[in-house]
């Protein structure tokens, strides 16, 4: 039997997403959402105009969706718009305009154009295209089914980007200068145009804004620099910038820049000679645009995803919705809640609703939480949040190792490290004393409670000063290594954050009290001898050469001049974007740890002026940086280690880091816990107690690529496909302790791994299928080797299902030791994934998937499912079949009844998904450098009950949100409603009775008891 289930090829869907659907398109008669309440089953009814028996009504997360578009068989370059028409350009040199109040959206006229354009814009009736070699071409659009050439300029020759401010067009050139257009009325009344002025700009500029009275401009080497339009010749270098800045907007006195590696950086422009820093936001790889309206900006990354941001806070921009063609997208423009995008197949009109939804994201990613670090002899002790402390052998600083860790029993919040020990501060557990002298086997010596949460501490000679935030700070004697003691303590009036001590005196950063300066001469007696507020919240504190150098959070860098400790007097105050968390110095330079802003590089060299001179934003937020051998290792929360080279502290660059490194290209679950085959990466350990939010654990590294993990289910043991380097045993018996027991050679490249009841079934490209008993996984006994390319295995029952380049799909008998007989069954003649559940097997290749029925000896072909793109991966689980592909994401089926595969859930492609596994209500996706993550919706009860009624039972366990419902037929026809579904909380209702009636009622109640 053969059910195509899924033909996409409605015209009004040629290049449709997971969310596609033509808005207009008649299907649901109902214009009003439905409304329900968490935890509440709703009975509703829907009228639909179209139905035959194999329509599906398909649930969606809510959030963007196709609203139009325009096919086109080369890629659109170009979009710029004027009322309801469209002008996008093609590569080759057509000009099209196109009527999007039509819908599908219709071409009404096209124009062949001499010269290559490289950038339009619209002003008024008027459509200004910028050429590589001739010039300027404006075309009055009066009569857009036939555009008339207005005015031509020859100069400049080669245009970049065109843009129109306060009725002016401004042309930036490639030779560096800014041509300013102005409309008015000639003598030749054919030409409404003359070119008013030329402003220079500086060298290698790649984009411009003008606002008020200047042009902002970005460019290499200077990054954001401003001038003044009446003396252009004044240029200001106002703001260096991380990457290449690509784009720049401004809007409401902000601007926007994007850049690369830099991400989204938001300036004040208030005051345009000066852009002071407002915001940013680094969470993408790359950012190739931004546009804004009001409080949302849109970003597009690496072209091949838009992204919303909420910018109401515009010191913090929040992640909110994407959309991701099927394309890469080369140019866009947004019109309200209206975004168009010129990509590869086309002009795609995207609505975005007012409120967002994340859908499918790998933002929720989180990479552990290292704060602060102490680096001595090529190791890096960190103290991470959730996961204790790590050791990281830094000796190639390109190339972080991760050696070992420790789990301490609190959240590791600072350490510092003497003669083989580190002194760990642990949170609610106080003290922590840890042998490190074999880095790759720490252990723990002994602890010593405090009483509020330890944090940072600074050691000398057998004492340990220890700041413990809400509980003061104390010091500590561990002379006696295994049974420290409290020498004193002090409260304090805030919260300690970090400590430091130089002859006698401790200064305590000590938040909104400030720094707090003591006499500790007396260990068992600290005396106050002096204090400075600025009404801050001090935040970390270092001493060097009568200087103390304090990191306010909210206040930036304070130098105080300490000649006189009792007195500390300001040298100087500079202000640090985002907010100012740790500081170290090194030579002439501060490095200040800026949270949200990332890394800032200080000139310190005269400490009564001190400048920002660098600075390098993270992709998650800055805690600590530490300076060592001409390179600062950035703590970076949320986002893991990062390496950054400061040998030219103008320029900093990142050179390596730990976290992220390679993509995911395998994982699998265990328990409460996921392992990563990261390629270059190694094997990482992420904990997914919270599914949508997974935090990072441990990981361990390997030469070569890890290309496959496969976790037993009955042991802890897990095997690692280490491609060249053959197969890697681990030991996973404690996830925060993961260790490599063993190594097998296996003659090639590994490719794949599975184990079944202690026997170990093992791909390699050269010597194809490797059997192993693993009965001892620490020596494993090859059993037998069969020459047979595998793309896909599986154990089932006593068959392994094998997909094989050359054979297609087998099933292998297995006898009781593991091995495979030569009783062999040829299920079909191709397959590139295979996965089995009960006695079904599911097998798929390119863009179909066979669903097979076992019966003894032979398999019987059920149902086909047609799709209309590449199959990326299978999982099923009772009662479910989930699909991931490129483009149309996540697609879930149910298979109640095998034969008739029901399509019930849709979620969308963000991102470049590849294989995923599915736990609980979760599945989790690689194909990235982080995680993926996505709450499994829940099955829609419904019944077709006449020609155009459904009834519909909204389950209980929808979770609070948005949702799109779409009908599909056996013609591939969509029909989307888009946002019918809105989930929130119950209402609050009037109490029937008041509290003066409730006493009265409970009185009666124990009246009424015996």
């Amino acid at each position: 039997m053969q059910f195509h289930l899924y033909r996409f090829i409605a015209p009004c869907l040629l290049f449709s997403s997971l969310i596609s659907g033509c808005y207009n398109t008649p299907g649901f008669s109902n214009n009003d959402p439905i409304y329900a309440e968490i935890g509440k089953i709703k009975k509703v009814t829907i009228n639909v105009s179209h139905w035959n028996e194999h329509t599906q009504l398909v649930l969606m997360p809510g959030g963007p969706y196709l609203k139009n578009n325009f096919p086109l068989s080369q890629p659109a370059l170009f979009i710029s718009k004027i009322n309801q028409y469209i002008f996008t350009l093609d590569k080759h040199n057509n000009l099209m305009v196109v009527d999007f109040s039509k819908n599908p959206a219709k071409q009404i006229s096209r124009l062949k154009l001499k010269d290559q354009a490289t950038a339009i814009a619209t002003y008024k009736q008027y459509l200004i295209v910028g050429f590589k070699q001739q010039g300027i071409a404006i075309y009055d659009t009066t009569s857009a089914t036939a555009l008339e050439l207005d005015t031509q300029f020859e100069k400049p020759a080669s245009v970049t980007q065109i843009k129109v401010y306060n009725e002016k067009v401004y042309a930036l050139s490639n030779n560096n200068q800014l041509f300013v257009l102005e409309s008015g009325t000639g003598e030749n009344s054919t030409n409404h145009w003359q070119h008013s002025h030329t402003i220079n700009v500086p060298a290698l500029s790649t984009d411009f804004a003008v606002h008020d009275t200047h042009v902002l401009t970005i460019g290499p080497g200077y990054g954001l620099g401003s001038l003044l339009i009446s003396r252009p010749d004044e240029f200001i270098t106002s703001y260096r910038l991380q990457g290449e800045a690509s784009t720049i907007n401004v809007s409401d006195g902000f601007a926007y820049v994007a850049s690369g590696s830099g991400g989204l950086t938001l300036f004040d422009v208030t005051n345009p000679g000066h852009p002071v820093w407002t915001g940013s936001h680094n969470k993408f790889d790359a950012i190739d645009t931004v546009l804004v309206n009001a409080d949302r900006a849109y970003v597009i990354d690496r072209g091949i995803r838009l992204a919303t941001l909420n910018i109401a806070n515009k010191a913090l921009p929040i992640t909110g919705s994407f959309y991701k063609p099927d394309s890469l997208i080369s140019d866009t423009l947004v019109e309200g809640d209206d975004v168009y995008l010129a990509t590869g197949n086309g002009i795609e009109q995207m609505h975005f609703p007012e409120h967002d939804h994340a859908q499918i994201s790998n933002e929720g990613i989180n990479q552990g939480g290292t704060r602060r670090a102490y680096i001595e002899n090529g190791i890096a002790y960190v103290a991470d949040w959730f996961s204790g402390l790590h050791l990281y052998d830094i000796s190639d600083p390109e190339h972080p190792r991760h050696l070992s860790n420790y789990h301490t029993p609190g959240s590791s919040k600072g350490a510092v490290v003497e003669n083989g020990y580190a002194y760990v501060g642990d949170d609610d557990h106080g003290l922590q004393i840890i042998d490190i002298s074999d880095p790759e086997h720490p252990k723990k010596i002994s602890e010593i409670l405090t009483t509020g949460l330890a944090y940072t501490l600074k050691k000398q000679g057998s004492l340990v000063y220890l700041a413990d935030h809400r509980g003061g700070f104390h010091i500590i004697d561990v002379s006696n290594i295994k049974q420290p003691s409290i020498v004193s303590s002090h409260d304090t009036p805030g919260k300690s954050w970090a400590i430091d001590v130089v002859d006698n005196i401790a200064y305590v950063a000590d938040d909104t009290a400030g720094l707090l300066v003591f006499d500790v001469s007396n260990a068992r007696n600290p005396k106050q001898i002096g204090q400075f507020n600025p009404q801050g919240a001090a935040e970390d504190v270092i001493i060097r050469n009568n200087f103390a150098y304090v990191s306010f959070f909210d206040k930036g860098l304070y130098i105080l001049d300490i000649q006189k400790p009792s007195q500390p007097r300001i040298m100087a105050q500079l202000p640090i974007p985002g907010n100012a968390r740790s500081v170290s110095l090194a030579g002439n330079y501060a490095y200040i740890a800026g949270w949200e802003s990332g890394l800032h590089i200080v000139d310190i060299s005269n400490p009564a002026a001190p400048r920002i001179v660098g600075n390098h934003d993270t992709k998650g937020s800055a805690w600590g940086a530490d300076i060592n051998n001409g390179h600062v290792f950035i703590w970076d929360w949320w986002g893991g280690v990062k390496v950054v080279n400061v040998e030219k502290p103008h320029q900093p660059r990142a050179v390596g880091k730990y976290h992220t490194r390679g993509n995911i290209i395998n994982m699998r679950q265990k328990d409460n816990y996921i392992y990563t085959a990261n390629g270059i990466g190694g094997v990482q350990v992420f904990d997914i107690r919270n599914a949508l939010n997974p935090i990072w654990v441990t990981g361990i590294d390997f030469p070569g690529k890890i290309i496959d993990v496969w976790t037993s289910k009955n042991s802890g043991i897990a095997y690692a496909a280490n491609a060249e380097h053959g197969l890697r045993i681990l030991d996973i018996s404690n996830p925060f302790y993961i260790q490599s027991i063993g190594q097998q050679d296996t003659g090639g490249e590994t490719t794949l791994v599975r184990e079944h009841n202690q026997t170990l079934y093992v791909a390699n490209k050269t010597s194809g299928l490797l059997i192993y008993n693993a009965a001892n996984p620490r020596q494993l006994v090859k059993q037998q080797e069969l020459a047979i390319t595998v793309k896909d295995m599986q154990v089932h029952g006593t068959r392994l299902l094998v997909a094989s380049e050359e054979k297609g799909l087998l099933a292998y008998s297995v006898d009781n030791t593991g091995a495979l007989s030569s009783n062999i069954i040829t299920i079909d003649n191709k397959a590139d994934r295979v996965i089995a559940n009960q006695s079904l097997v599911f097998s798929s290749i390119n863009n179909k998937i066979k669903l097979w029925q076992q019966a003894d000896s032979s398999y019987r072909m059920i149902a086909e499912i047609a799709l209309e793109e590449t199959i990326t991966d299978l999982q099923v689980t009772e009662q479910e079949l989930l699909v991931s592909t490129p483009n149309n994401g996540l697609l879930g089926y149910d298979i109640t009844d095998p034969a008739q595969p029901v399509l019930h859930s849709r979620y969308p492609s963000t991102d470049l998904l590849g294989r995923f596994i599915v736990h609980d209500d979760a599945a989790f996706f690689a194909g990235s450098h982080t995680i993926a993550s996505v709450q499994r919706l829940p099955y829609l009860d419904w019944q077709h009950v006449s020609s155009r009624e459904i009834q519909l039972a909204l389950p209980s366990n929808l979770s609070l949100g948005t949702y799109h419902l779409k009908l599909v037929d056996s013609r591939g026809n969509g029909q989307l409603w888009p946002n019918a579904i809105k989930v929130s909380f119950p209402h609050r209702r009037k109490p029937k009775m008041n509290m003066e009636e409730f006493k009265k009622l409970l009185e009666k109640h124990r009246s009424q008891q015996p």
